[in-house]
């Protein structure tokens, strides 16, 4: 009994290594939830297998070795080839060593190595699950607020999307259009708005604690993110409307520092394929972007916000116009070479044409969103609210994520943001022709809920590196308005 066991974990152990070893090349991009489902449901398809090796070869033991051999064979695409090329060399081995034997000795071969190695590759996720999360703290963030009126706050983060001149400049798109439609619909829109980073995590981080987080204060790349996506959901201004007694909800954005917070999910629950699983099945970048097309549209349907108890607060962290560019104008899927949500350099070096690429399909996934929202916003319950929509930085057709000198500051670090208010009394008309940083606005929203002094927060503008992003590189003002090339 004991044999046959060991006859099966080597395959299983293997084959799990392979979403633990993708999960790391793209640590916290995805919830660990998704790599152990993964790993579970790779480990089911190598017995499976087995068993049908098994009933082809009349015999447990040689199934095994089969799906073993396959398996290595795969690990090649995830593994060093060294570390494959020492397994099958210790399966010879022992494989001549007791040649009556030669099967049994393997399979115990297989299992050892697997579980030894499966060890190594699921650590980082172990050690993800079971981290303690902090905030990221602010020299000038908010402090205790209580608020006078609470009506519910609906927050929309459009990720990527970038000031008018240059989206007009650079990617031939009028987003004067969708402008105007927010200014009909009783909006205030600040068209020219500066980002205080270049990510995303830092810069939703800041504008959830109402100042610029220190992103000096952790000494890993990896922990920096995982606390700030920590901040975004239990930081200051989540502190100040749970205390308040707002029900706190988000919609599923796809990007796992930002899903796995406090804020209770609403909207379809999806049962298919998640994005981990996604990269590993065949089909690749076409799979991966329809998992995210499901949930941008899951999250862009009229009528999500109907049932939540009142007051609420919603944050809705949408994957648009960011890359993948998978959509068309009008909702219908678009072809893509690129897997993951890489952007930037990363994104155009993957797609055919380069830049011309990133630029075309940037402009059609930013005309969807434009028009989803705009319909969703038509469906919004009634009752009385402030709605916020901003960008959380400009796009990145000339972003590069290791070179300040290669990146165009005036396309990443600028974008819009958007007011509002249906509440008596409560106005945002008075913002429509000063500049304000993305980071102040929940300093102006809660300056007008409450009597307490909210004094605006100077921002700086800074780039960071996607290897290290503890390291801000403050931005001159003159070179947030050079021209790209």
């Amino acid at each position: 009994m004991i044999s046959r066991a060991f006859t099966l974990i080597g395959p299983v152990a293997l084959i799990a290594i392979v979403p633990f070893s993708v999960w790391s090349v793209y640590n916290g991009t995805y919830p660990t939830w998704q790599a152990y489902r993964a790993a579970f449901l790779l480990g089911l398809a190598a017995l499976l297998a087995i068993g049908v090796f098994a009933c082809i070869l009349k015999s447990l033991p040689k199934a095994s070795l089969v799906v073993t051999l396959i398996v290595c064979a795969v690990l090649t695409l995830y593994v060093d080839i060294a570390v494959i090329l020492m397994l099958i060399g210790i399966f010879a081995v022992v494989g001549l060593v007791d040649r009556a034997q030669a099967y049994r000795n393997i399979g115990l071969a297989a299992s050892i190595m697997g579980l030894f190695l499966l060890s190594g590759a699921a650590w980082p996720v172990v050690n993800a699950t079971l981290e303690r999360r902090t905030v990221v703290a602010s020299d000038d963030s908010l402090g205790e607020v209580v608020l006078d009126r609470k009506p519910s706050i609906i927050h929309v983060v459009l990720d990527g999307y970038g000031a008018p001149d240059v989206l007009s400049d650079i990617y031939g798109h009028n987003s004067e259009r969708f402008f105007t439609q927010l200014e009909t619909r009783g909006f205030t829109v600040l068209r020219n708005v500066p980002a205080p980073y270049s990510q995303t995590l830092p810069s939703m981080a800041s504008i959830m604690s109402g100042g610029s987080v220190d992103v000096g204060a952790r000494g890993s790349a990896n922990v920096l993110r995982r606390d700030l996506g920590y901040t975004i959901s239990n930081g200051p201004v989540a502190t100040v409307l749970r205390n308040a007694g707002y029900t706190m909800t988000r919609n599923r954005s796809g990007y796992g520092f930002l899903d796995t917070g406090a804020l209770a999910h609403v909207g379809p629950n999806r049962i298919g394929l998640t994005e981990l699983e996604a990269m590993l099945v065949p089909g690749g970048a076409t799979t991966f972007a329809s998992v995210h097309n499901e949930i941008l549209q899951n999250s862009m349907k009229p009528g999500l916000l109907d049932d939540l108890a009142t007051p609420y607060f919603h944050y809705q962290h949408l994957l648009a116009p960011h890359p993948p560019f998978s959509l068309n104008a009008d909702g219908s899927e678009r072809p893509v070479t690129t897997i993951s949500y890489m952007d930037g350099n990363l994104a155009v070096a993957m797609l055919p044409k380069g830049r011309a690429d990133y630029i075309a399909g940037y402009r059609q996934k930013a005309l969807y969103i434009e028009n989803a929202l705009l319909q969703q916003i038509d469906a919004y319950p009634p009752g009385p609210k402030i709605v916020l929509i901003h960008g959380d930085h400009g796009p990145g057709a000339f972003l590069d994520h290791e070179s300040a000198e290669r990146t165009c500051m005036k396309e990443r670090l600028r974008t819009f943001m958007a007011f509002y208010s249906n509440v008596p009394g409560v106005t945002f008309d008075e913002l429509a022709d000063g500049r304000l940083s993305t980071v102040n606005a929940y300093r102006e929203i809660f300056g007008r809920l409450s009597s307490a002094a909210m004094h605006r927060s100077s921002v700086q503008s800074n780039y960071l590196t996607w290897s290290r992003p503890m390291d801000a590189l403050a931005i001159a003002p003159a070179k947030m308005q050079k021209e790209c090339s």
